[in-house]
């Protein structure tokens, strides 16, 4: 009897059934289901319209809710933390969290990310970042010499700590109109139209794509870097905040950078755009010694599980691109580190990627940081984001068991995602 012929979308939901089977346990099957759905939108208002309230009132005519009202009437109705906190410096090393394999997913208190061996806090979903290296079913039969380097990427000191910052969290930008459908609700946004001076209404992107430009925490007049800058989402997101002063969005692809060029000629009228910069840019063969960012946005390329698992084209599972997908992490690695050094002292750079997989998730941050101790004399510290989404989580749900950053997992009521979301502040 003939064999199916296996698509690389095949090989990637393979691929996931087996490791993310034993990373999430028991939620996998309902992020499998999500992940094979259709996801949902966020319609962010273009605020360079004079008739943006107007084109917001639309959109909430339609059913939409508005996520700054969300998260403001969720913060007002929770307990805020003691100010003094704000500050507070944690260090986490990498064997802070035992080697439990359960695989329930289950609540720990978010007032503390930094978990001790006989805390009573420790998770009960294990340490998927201390569970990479996968048992042998986890890996294609033609495939387990090669995808060894893959999950043994993660190599941590023992005796190199990471300082964990607290954060009471952001103030939603005022000017920043984001709308999305409520739990259970699959509208769909209508195509965006075009105004009389030829600019788009909004932008449409995956909700979570909002989460990394919260994070940010922009201020009026910062320098912004947005390094993996295409297509445009989350770069024209934080300019519909009007706070940035200088921006400079890069992207390797000669074809993705038109594509991004066309997107802000779409939406920023021509007069705000002089102090946008926009360069051709492999960051991984630029100097940049004489960058220095107040924030900086770094959406590196990952496998992006939910195009993986539905599209053939473009798919990292392809068997040409093995190799391709499995130096990512280091890639990654690479892209964070020299992102990091780009960063002035006392600024932030916000990290995302859009799969479930810790290796190229808290993985990669935590190797980039082991990589900047071991070379370099700069400190960082990684801000723990748990607070400041903490009144979102009634949009995006949020999995509990992370060291560094925040992941949304894909849900069907609110079909978000995945999106991998840390902050790293540069200390000095």
């Amino acid at each position: 009897k003939a064999r199916k012929q296996k698509f690389p979308k095949d090989h990637a939901l393979h691929h996931f059934d087996e490791f993310y089977g034993d990373v999430y346990g028991s939620s996998w099957p309902s992020i499998r289901i999500a992940l094979l759905s259709p996801h949902k939108y966020v319609a962010v208002v273009n605020s360079f319209l004079r008739k943006s309230d107007e084109i917001l009132s639309n959109l909430k005519g339609m059913g939409a809710l508005n996520l700054a009202s969300l998260y403001e009437r969720t913060l007002a109705s929770s307990p805020q933390p003691a100010h003094n906190e704000e500050t507070k410096l944690d260090l986490v090393k990498p064997d802070d969290v035992p080697v439990e394999e359960t695989g329930d997913v289950s609540m720990f208190d978010n007032t503390s990310r930094v978990l001790h061996p006989t805390s009573e806090s420790t998770v009960s979903g294990g340490n998927p970042l201390l569970s990479f290296v996968p048992s042998s079913k986890m890996v294609y039969q033609e495939e387990v010499i090669n995808e060894s380097d893959y999950y043994n990427f993660y190599k941590p000191k023992s005796d190199m700590a990471v300082a964990m910052k607290s954060w009471n969290g952001f103030e939603f930008p005022q000017h920043l109109k984001a709308v999305v459908f409520g739990r259970g609700d699959i509208s769909a946004f209508p195509a965006p139209k075009k105004t009389n001076g030829g600019l788009y209404e909004y932008y449409l992107m995956d909700g979570a794509s909002i989460l990394p430009v919260l994070a940010l925490d922009l201020q009026k007049g910062e320098s912004v870097g947005d390094f993996c800058a295409a297509p445009g989402g989350k770069f024209l997101a934080m300019h519909f905040t009007l706070l940035p002063g200088h921006s400079f969005g890069c992207d390797n692809s000669p074809s993705r950078l038109k594509r991004f060029n066309n997107v802000i000629a779409s939406y920023i009228p021509q007069e705000n755009t002089s102090s946008i910069s926009v360069v051709q840019r492999d960051i991984l063969s630029w100097d940049g010694r004489d960058a220095s960012f107040d924030k900086i946005l770094l959406d590196v390329p990952c496998t992006n599980d939910r195009h993986s698992v539905t599209e053939d084209d473009n798919n990292y599972f392809h068997q040409k691109r093995l190799s391709e997908r499995l130096e990512l992490p280091q890639k990654q690695m690479d892209m964070l580190s020299f992102s990091l050094k780009c960063l002035a002292p006392g600024g932030s750079l916000v990290y995302s990627t859009c799969t479930l997989s810790p290796i190229q998730n808290d993985g990669v941050v935590h190797m980039a940081l082991q990589h900047l101790w071991e070379t370099t004399s700069m400190e960082f510290a990684v801000v723990d984001l748990s607070r400041a989404f903490a009144p979102l989580k009634g949009v995006f749900r949020l999995y509990p068991d992370t060291k560094y950053g925040q992941v949304v997992l894909p849900f069907l009521p609110n079909n978000y995602g995945p999106m991998y979301i840390c902050k790293i502040e540069r200390i000095r």
